[in-house]
């Protein structure tokens, strides 16, 4: 049963600037492995970071957000 007297936390994440900053270090050190730390599960990440700072909660919404590549998208190691 749902303790509805916790407080609701919502997680919206900016997927571009999670992945991103990964490709980027991935293409640096030559590394494509690298790219696995771009996809995580997000719901869990949202809960342990809402419990970390409120404590006690209920999680509500996770969403993710992104973009369209402009121009295409270039491999990754060229």
């Amino acid at each position: 049963m749902v303790n509805s007297s916790l407080p609701v936390v919502n997680g919206y994440i900016d997927g571009y600037n999670v992945y991103r900053p990964i490709q980027k270090k991935a293409q640096l050190t030559r590394d494509a492995a690298l790219l696995h730390f771009a996809w995580c599960n997000y719901c869990k990440l949202v809960e342990r970071l809402a419990v970390l700072e409120f404590g006690s909660c209920r999680i509500g919404w996770v969403k993710l957000f992104t973009a369209c590549a402009r121009g295409g998208v270039k491999r990754l190691l060229e």
